[in-house]
C-alpha cells in the first residue's frame, strides 16, 4: 500500500508557535515570564503576541522595500 500525506512528519520534528494577546495587556512579570518560557522551549514551539507579529511583519516589510531600492 502507498503511504500518503507526510509519513516524514512527527511531533518531533514540527515547530509551532501559538499566538496570544496583546503585549501591552501584558506586566512586565509576565513579559520576562514569556521570554523565559521561550527561551526553554524554542525547539518546539514559540509564544509570540499579537503585536509582536505585526512588529516582525514591518520590519520584514521594511527590509524587503530596502532591498527593491
Amino acid at each position: 500500500m502507498k503511504k500518503r500525506g507526510f509519513p516524514d512528519l512527527t511531533a518531533d520534528n514540527v515547530r509551532g508557535l501559538v499566538v496570544i494577546g496583546k503585549s501591552s495587556d501584558m506586566t512586565k512579570r509576565e513579559i520576562v515570564k514569556l521570554g523565559s518560557l521561550n527561551a526553554e522551549v524554542r525547539s518546539k514551539y514559540e509564544v509570540k503576541t499579537f503585536d509582536q507579529i505585526l512588529l516582525d511583519n514591518k520590519s520584514t516589510l521594511a527590509n524587503l522595500k530596502a532591498m527593491v531600492k
